[in-house]
């Protein structure tokens, strides 16, 4: 593009309550970064950023947003109403991508819209593959309330996969235009009884996967013995503090903003006309999809006995605590047992101590402040549970091979995102963006 031309504008508009659309934003921001002529405006991340007439005040030539988000409501709404909105409130607009719902087929005009999609496909192979790995021939899938298509396509799909992988499955509806909590309480839990045990349970989302466990919970289902529950989003907020800690599908959010704004960028590049231009209803559209990161795995799956169960609550032990200034035997009280029987317990199934194993926690935590932040490194002991500066690095040089100052000076860093190696296709055909 012609350095001397003025930048295309874009607006983002987004529920920023939820990860997804902070990832969302971060991976628009990392192709923003290598892309100057585009300049983003986050809308609505708070009181002083965006308000109602973001378009009139802004003029923006493109859009990315949820409908609920582009069309200015607080509620999702079809992709052809949320044109009609945008044409009338926002006469420079040029283009127009969605996030997790497909454009309109017609009706586009001199608008180019593209979409980016969640691949739901690989989702629901990834939770399928987990539960077989974990030798279960029967899975549910919980349905929600939420009229929103994306839901109901991951359960059809879901239900779908576990056919094709020899596993039996069962569907939960919730009952139509009931709103009562207690009743749904009671008819989940009649439902969650009558599977065939052990079985796994995938949930839409990882807030219904929360109210899967308190129900498994109150009606007496042992979790994961009896039934093993995994969410999708790894909202950490959720997964971290339910009882058991919760399994979840990491989405790749980060790729879908960064293909979202790729996605822009290559509409309004792509000779679309001027708003002042005649009308045409052939302007382009681009659909994109994301896949999954991986599986986030916590105690609601994991199904080990005896030995390896006490390394297991020891394990989550430590990754929630290794940035408080925790001992080992605060491990020990977490695991239940005595230090000599968890201590035989991780060189059994770990091969290290439970030393070792909250020295690891803590140097990764380091090297990632090293990495992603300019937290000086005097500071970093205390961020990392550690009361010693001279401590840690002795640890770090001898687990790195560098000191920390080498380390972050040389930029010893992970790959981007854009440069990590290509996902593995999952095995029920999902394909991999």
């Amino acid at each position: 593009m012609n350095s001397t031309a003025p930048p295309l504008r874009i607006i983002v508009r987004l529920g920023w309550m939820y990860k997804a659309a902070r990832e969302i934003a971060r991976g628009i921001m990392r192709y923003a970064s290598t892309h100057p002529y585009l300049q983003f405006e986050f809308c609505g991340v708070h009181e002083g950023a965006g308000k109602d007439d973001d378009y009139r005040r802004w003029r923006p030539d493109g859009i990315i947003g949820d409908t609920g988000g582009i069309a200015g409501l607080t509620r999702n709404c079809p992709t052809s109403e949320a044109l009609r909105i945008v044409r009338r409130t926002c006469p420079t607009c040029r283009a127009v991508v969605f996030l997790h719902k497909a454009p309109p087929l017609r009706g586009r005009g001199r608008i180019a819209t593209g979409a980016v999609l969640c691949d739901h496909r690989e989702v629901v192979c990834t939770a399928a593959n987990l539960f077989r790995r974990r030798g279960l021939r029967h899975v549910g899938y919980v349905g929600t309330r939420i009229e929103d298509r994306h839901y109901n396509e991951r359960g059809e799909l879901f239900a779908e996969a576990a056919r094709e992988a020899g596993i039996s499955v069962s569907v939960y509806r919730p009952p139509a235009g009931n709103r009562d909590w207690d009743a749904e309480e009671r008819r989940m839990a009649k439902w969650l009884l009558s599977l065939p045990k052990p079985c796994g349970v995938l949930a839409p989302f990882d807030a219904r996967a929360k109210q899967v466990l308190d129900i498994c919970r109150v009606s007496g289902i042992a979790v994961p013995e009896q039934v093993q529950v995994c969410g999708v989003d790894n909202e950490e907020w959720i997964c971290e503090q339910t009882l058991p800690s919760l399994t979840s599908i990491e989405l790749d959010f980060d790729r879908g903003g960064y293909l979202a704004a790729e996605t822009l960028d290559s509409l309004l590049c792509a000779g679309t006309p001027r708003p002042d231009a005649d009308a045409t209803p052939s302007a382009p559209s681009l659909v994109r999809s994301y896949g999954v990161r991986g599986v986030v795995e916590r105690l609601s799956t994991q199904d080990a006995k005896g030995t390896a169960r006490l390394v297991l609550r020891a394990q989550e032990f430590i990754r929630r605590h290794a940035a408080s200034p925790i001992s080992v035997a605060d491990v020990v009280k977490a695991a239940g047992c005595s230090a000599s029987l968890l201590q035989r317990a991780f060189r059994t199934v770990l091969g290290m101590t439970p030393v070792r194993a909250l020295q690891e926690a803590r140097l990764e935590r380091a090297r990632d402040l090293l990495e992603h932040t300019t937290t000086p490194i005097s500071d970093i002991a205390r961020l990392c549970g550690l009361e010693s500066e001279g401590h840690l690095k002795v640890l770090f040089r001898r687990r790195f091979g560098s000191s920390m100052r080498d380390w972050r000076r040389k930029g010893l860093k992970a790959p981007q995102a854009e440069e990590r190696p290509p996902r593995p296709i999952c095995a029920a055909g999902g394909g991999v963006v």
